[in-house]
């Protein structure tokens, strides 16, 4: 029986439906039994080597989320390269990490609604739906492969 952490993250992303603010929710992360960690943490420290700084940095699939981070910590460079380079290094580490077993876990919706108003208005609901939605997907996926418990780490 495994030991499942589940890292999660949910974004906003725009639609092809002319909404007037991100239209999407999606909430995602990876599921990987505990005895990997150590492995992907060492994929990560690798990657994050080749940058001529200290690898204790975050990263993020959307380094722009970051941008106000690195300016206050005076990385404002740092953070520059790291969003120049975002393909690069996201491809290395899915690389590195195709040896490893871990799984992809994804819940999204979309809003129904392109105006402004009606989004934000409806956007903490759909987040507890979307979120749920996530939840059960986590539960069939330890139930499917037998495990023995889920922790979450949201971000």
């Amino acid at each position: 029986m495994s030991d499942i952490r589940w890292y999660a993250d949910n974004s906003y992303i725009h639609g092809i439906w002319g909404a007037e603010i991100e239209d999407i929710l999606v909430f995602g992360g990876i599921a990987l039994d505990r005895e990997v960690e150590n492995e992907i943490s060492r994929i990560m420290d690798n990657v994050k080597g080749s940058y001529d700084i200290e690898n204790d940095f975050p990263v993020k699939w959307n380094m722009r989320d970051l941008k106000k981070y690195y300016e206050k910590q005076g990385l404002s460079d740092l953070y520059k390269v790291l969003l120049e380079d975002s393909k690069v290094w996201r491809r290395q580490m899915f690389r590195e990490a195709a040896g490893v077993d871990f799984t992809i876990i994804v819940a999204l919706i979309k809003s129904y609604s392109t105006r402004r108003r009606v989004i934000k208005r409806n956007r903490e609901r759909l987040t507890r739906y979307v979120f749920s939605d996530a939840l059960m997907r986590v539960g069939h996926h330890v139930k499917d492969i037998n495990g023995s418990s889920a922790e979450l780490i949201l971000d």
